[in-house]
């Protein structure tokens, strides 16, 4: 549990940075003026003013990182998750497909996990959850991009399909039994092989999506 309780950054560390340099330089000049200007007559130790100068700065260090921190992301969307929803279970997505990639089950159903992990308040379980999916690659095939007749397709796209089950134990009315394909395309220069990994990245990227906001759909 102690992973659902750390903050997830989303890149936002380099922006913070930069703003913490300017506003350090900021703070600084005003603590010299101020440290000449207001001492002789208000007597205000250097301390007290290197304190004042810096709640600006927390302030805005604050409203920089809380945006990308997880429980302030999902702050926003577990209003629209039912309170007896509590968590979710993913099944191991198996593979049915003509061809199996050995890694590519395994790397749905991480993505998944992560997926609603990190984006929703619901606990991962074993099995037995609120919400439940389990998942079938049911199609993986790379062909040439459709065109017109007579056209020559410079592009090929890997394809793959997940036929997904899910169940909602609070409100059987939101289950599914669905289909869902995503693709990638890559030059018909270029192997299958050559770059196999990236397009898998990608596609199961669209698909952990795809599967998220369907089960999610009133969010």
């Amino acid at each position: 549990m102690q992973s659902r309780r750390r903050f997830l950054f989303t890149g936002i560390e380099p922006l913070a940075g930069l703003v913490f340099l300017h506003l350090r330089t900021f703070v600084n000049n005003c603590q010299s003026a101020g440290s000449k200007i207001f001492n002789p007559y208000l007597r205000f130790p250097k301390i007290m003013l290197r304190k004042i100068n810096c709640i600006p700065l927390v302030v805005v260090l604050m409203m920089i990182t809380l945006p990308g921190c997880k429980y302030f992301r999902y702050s926003f969307k577990e209003g629209s998750i039912p309170a007896d929803v509590k968590s979710i279970s993913i099944g191991y997505i198996q593979n049915s497909a003509s061809v199996v990639v050995p890694a590519l089950s395994q790397q749905l159903t991480d993505k998944l996990r992560q997926k609603y992990l990190a984006e929703t308040r619901l606990d991962i379980v074993k099995s037995d959850g609120d919400y439940d999916i389990k998942g079938t690659i049911t199609n993986y095939v790379a062909e040439p991009v459709s065109l017109q007749a007579g056209q020559k397709s410079a592009q090929n796209q890997l394809k793959i399909t997940v036929q997904v089950q899910f169940v909602n134990k609070r409100n059987p009315k939101g289950d599914f039994d669905e289909s869902f394909t995503q693709f990638a395309e890559f030059g018909s220069d270029k192997s299958l092989t050559s770059v196999e990994v990236e397009l898998i990245g990608l596609i199961t990227d669209k698909l952990t999506q795809a599967i998220f906001n369907k089960t999610l759909s009133d969010w």
